[in-house]
C-alpha cells in the first residue's frame, strides 16, 4: 500500500493554504529583492500584476508592497517600466480591496513626485475603443489628453497627459482620506503631507510682484453672482498682509502651489463625498503650511467657504472643520469673513452642524477676543 502523504506544514511550506503560501513566497521575494538587479525584478513584477487586478486581500496587500518597493527604492527600474507601473495600477483601481488600498496608497507617492518632472508616457486600455465606456476611472480625460490633435506637439501632448495622470492619481490620494479603515485615513494624510514637502523642497514656493492672486491673470469672479463677489472682496481684503513697502497683491507658483491646486480640483467633484474629502485635505495642508500658504489663501477661502451653500451635511461638516483650522493660523484681522460665513451656516444648517459652527465660534472668541 502507498504511504500516506503527510500534511503540509505551516511554518516549514509557509502556510496551510495555497494562497497563504502564496503570500509567503512574495514576501520572502520582498526581502530578497535588494540584492536583486534591475533585469531581475520583471518577473517579481509579473507575478504581482495578477493579484493586483484581481485577488483575494491577502495577495492584493504582498503584491502592493512589493510595488511599492519597486517605485520607491528602484528608481531607474521604476523609469524604464514607467508605462507598466501606471497602466497596472490605473486598471487596478477598480479591483483595489478595502484592506489592501493603505498599501496601494504607498505606490502613488513615488509615481506622483516622478510625473512632478518626468513625461508621461503613452497608455493604452484606458477606454474600450468599440463602445467608448471608460475602462478605468477617468480613463476619458486621460484618453482625450493623449488624442492626436491637429497643431499639438508631442511634448505638449506629453505634458498634457502628465497633469492629467497626475490630478487622476491626486485625486485617489484625496478620496482616501474618507476611507473606513483608520489606517488607510491616516496614511493618506500623511501621504500628502509627505508630498508637499518633498515638492516644496524640489521647487520652493516663490512670490512675484502681480497684479493680483490668480495665477492665470484670469478674473476669478467671472462666474460668481454678485453677493459671491462681495463674499471673496472680502475674503481678499482680509488675506492681504499690508504693511510699507510689501506689495498687496502677488503671484506665487512652486511645486507647493501646483499640489495645493490639484487638491483644489476635487472641489468640483460631482459627489459630497470627494468634496468634502478635497476640503479636509486642504485644511491638513492649510495647517502643515500656514506660512507659506498664507499669500495665497486668497484663492482658496473663496472657492471652499462656498460650499456652505452646499445642501450635503458632510460638505457642511468638512467645511466648518476647514474653518476651525483657518481660526487656529489665521490672524484675527482676517476672520472677518469667516464669522459672516458662520453666522450664515447656522440659520441653514442642520442641527449637529450647528453644533460644529458653534464651537467655530468659540475658538474665534477664546483665541482672538471677539
Amino acid at each position: 500500500a502507498a504511504a500516506e502523504v503527510p500534511p503540509p506544514d505551516p511554518i516549514l511550506e509557509g502556510g496551510s493554504s495555497p494562497e497563504e503560501r502564496q503570500a509567503s513566497f512574495l514576501e520572502l521575494a520582498l526581502c530578497l529583492a535588494g540584492g536583486l538587479p534591475d533585469a531581475a525584478l520583471d518577473p517579481l513584477f509579473a507575478a504581482c500584476k495578477q493579484h493586483v487586478l484581481g485577488g483575494s486581500s491577502l495577495l492584493q496587500k504582498r503584491s502592493y508592497r512589493v510595488l511599492a518597493y519597486l517605485a520607491a527604492s528602484r528608481p531607474q527600474w521604476l523609469a524604464a517600466h514607467l508605462a507598466q507601473v501606471l497602466e497596472l495600477l490605473l486598471l487596478g483601481s477598480a479591483a483595489a480591496l478595502s484592506p489592501a488600498k493603505r498599501y496601494r496608497l504607498r505606490c502613488l507617492q513615488p509615481l506622483i513626485l516622478l510625473l512632478d518632472s518626468t513625461p508621461c508616457p503613452p497608455l493604452g486600455g484606458l477606454v474600450d475603443a468599440a463602445t467608448g465606456t471608460e475602462l478605468v476611472p477617468g480613463g476619458a480625460a486621460l484618453a482625450a489628453a493623449a488624442a492626436a490633435v491637429a497643431g499639438r506637439s508631442e511634448q505638449q501632448a506629453a505634458e498634457q497627459r502628465r497633469v492629467a495622470l497626475a490630478q487622476l492619481l491626486v485625486g485617489e490620494l484625496v478620496l482616501a482620506t474618507k476611507e473606513v479603515n483608520k489606517k488607510t485615513r491616516t496614511a493618506a494624510y500623511q501621504l500628502i503631507v509627505d508630498i508637499a514637502h518633498e515638492l516644496d523642497d524640489a521647487r520652493p514656493l516663490s512670490l512675484n510682484l502681480g497684479d493680483g492672486l490668480n495665477p492665470t491673470g484670469a478674473d476669478s469672479d467671472a462666474e460668481l453672482s454678485s453677493d459671491d463677489m462681495d463674499y471673496a472682496d472680502d475674503v481678499r481684503a482680509a488675506s492681504k498682509r499690508g504693511g510699507k513697502g510689501r506689495p498687496a497683491a502677488k503671484q506665487a507658483s512652486g511645486g507647493l502651489l501646483d499640489f495645493v491646486t490639484a487638491v483644489m480640483g476635487g472641489l468640483a467633484g460631482g459627489s459630497p463625498h470627494m468634496q468634502s474629502a478635497a476640503v479636509l485635505a486642504l485644511a491638513r495642508l492649510s495647517f502643515e503650511f500656514a506660512g507659506q500658504l498664507e499669500s495665497v489663501v486668497g484663492r482658496l477661502l473663496p472657492a471652499v467657504l462656498l460650499l456652505l451653500r452646499s445642501q450635503s451635511r458632510e460638505v457642511i461638516k468638512a467645511v466648518l472643520g476647514f474653518i476651525k483650522v483657518r481660526c487656529r493660523v489665521q490672524e484675527c484681522r482676517g476672520l472677518e469673513s469667516l464669522q459672516k460665513w458662520c453666522v450664515w451656516a447656522v440659520c441653514y444648517s442642520y442641527c449637529k452642524v450647528r453644533c460644529k459652527q458653534w464651537r467655530a465660534h468659540q475658538l474665534m472668541v477664546y483665541r482672538h477676543g471677539w
